[in-house]
């Protein structure tokens, strides 16, 4: 199963949004995240959040046209975007959108993004997604959906993630390590198909891919 969360940030690409809506299986809007989605036309089942951010407008919208609205109190210790996620796994979502996550402010990006082990907890498959950029926890083996010429960085999220090898990029990694704090991983180019990585050793590694174009679907 697949579920689409829409967070509160740029939701750059309304057409992106709609695609990935209509991909889904569940959509869950995480607090302003609606107004979102609303401005691209997708109406999700679930709003869930303590409603600081979201227009009273969008919500009185969504009570009537159905969907389940949650509210939980302001004092909380996760973000909307945590519960959302909690949501879609208890759902049964085994792969998971977020989109609309990585614009704003810093905090809730850098939040966000290391959601991605929560997910891996929850049993899901996190992909960030914001407009023509992917961001992925990878732990082996894994080929892009990609072109030439689209770029990827490679950004240790432990210590040291050993044994990489990649394959199709410009700057190829056979065999070797790659450090957190050091951006040797940043910035390459797909050069041929296929492209991503052949192995990955020990350690947690996020794979950023940005195409050229915005995928069409």
């Amino acid at each position: 199963m697949r579920a689409l969360i829409i967070a509160n940030g740029t939701g750059r690409s309304h057409r992106q949004l709609q695609l990935l809506a209509r991909s889904a299986d569940l959509v869950i809007a995480a607090d302003g995240g609606a107004d979102v989605a609303a401005r691209a036309g997708v109406d999700p089942h679930v709003l869930i959040g303590d409603m600081d951010s979201v227009t009273s407008a969008t919500r009185a919208r969504l009570e009537a046209h159905g969907t389940d609205v949650r509210q939980v109190p302001p004092e909380k210790d996760q973000t909307d975007a945590e519960l959302a996620l909690e949501i879609a796994a208890g759902r049964g979502a085994s792969e998971v959108w977020l989109a609309a996550a990585l614009g704003g402010r810093v905090d809730h990006a850098v939040a966000n993004l290391l959601l991605v082990f929560l997910a891996r907890q929850l049993g899901v498959r996190l992909c960030l997604v914001d407009g023509r950029t992917e961001a992925y926890l990878v732990g082996g083996p894994f080929v892009l959906d990609a072109r030439v010429g689209d770029l990827v960085s490679l950004i240790p999220l432990t210590p040291l993630v050993e044994g990489i090898k990649t394959i199709g990029l410009r700057y190829p990694l056979r065999d070797e390590p790659l450090v957190r704090g050091a951006t040797r991983g940043t910035s390459n180019v797909v050069v041929a198909m296929p492209a991503g990585l052949a192995a990955v050793g020990a350690g947690d590694l996020l794979l950023v891919h940005t195409r050229k174009r915005l995928r069409a679907g």
